[in-house]
């Protein structure tokens, strides 16, 4: 029960941790949502650790588990390893090789929505594809 409880702990922490880097907009939900749902989690694994009848097997574990820096540690250094790789991926495609919209992003923040919508021309210009062009150029 202990390392079940350990990994979906890890696992919790970590899949909220991608939605935060994958959000765009913040505003006081996303923060509700993100840090609630760990939140919910703990709730949950105290409240169901907290009674024999439940389920025998995980009474106590989270008391347990709360009291022991090894738990602690095993979440933190392995939310770090999983979501480094991940950070680093993602920073170094959005430096590197961007996307159309990262393009349009950048465009955004370096001249403001307004500056984008009144057709103020920046220094990433965004090429648009010829289909054609790249149709007859395709070894079939």
């Amino acid at each position: 029960a202990r390392v079940g409880t350990v990994y979906y702990t890890i696992t919790v922490t970590l899949v909220t941790c991608v939605v935060g880097a994958k959000t765009t907009t913040w505003h006081w939900f996303h923060w509700f949502s993100l840090i609630g749902s760990i939140a919910l989690w703990y709730a949950f694994l105290f409240t169901q650790s907290a009674f024999y009848s439940l389920s025998p097997e995980m009474y106590n574990v989270s008391v347990r588990l709360a009291e022991d820096v090894n738990f602690w540690l095993t979440v933190v250094i392995s939310v770090v390893l999983v979501f480094l790789p991940y950070l680093v991926q993602r920073t170094v495609r959005r430096m590197y090789f961007p996307g159309v919209l990262q393009v349009v992003n950048e465009k955004e923040v370096g001249y403001g929505r307004r500056g984008v919508m009144e057709g103020k021309t920046s220094p990433l210009v965004i090429k648009p594809v010829d289909y054609h062009e790249l149709w007859d150029n395709t070894n079939w």
